[in-house]
């Protein structure tokens, strides 16, 4: 009777990120952090299997946010 191992443990179970799933969100999305999200990773872990494979490079980071949607909340205020 073999129970899940996640479900034991309480953790996820490590997972093996090669180069070429790294690459292809790196090109698919406009920020490191959206490729860490893709992938469904923290960033430090994109981040430490990134710089593994020598793909952790300064242009893709976008730390200006170029090309990302934000969520702007518009008050509007109503004279009684």
């Amino acid at each position: 009777m073999e129970k899940d191992v996640r479900l034991m443990r309480g953790r996820k179970l490590k997972r093996l990120i090669n180069k070429r799933v790294l690459e292809h969100s790196i090109q698919n999305c406009n920020s490191m952090s959206e490729s860490s999200r893709y992938l469904d990773l923290s960033y430090n872990t994109f981040k430490k299997y990134c710089k593994r494979y020598d793909l952790w490079i300064e242009e893709n980071i976008n730390q200006s946010g170029k090309g990302i949607k934000k969520s702007r909340v518009i008050k509007s205020i109503k004279d009684d």
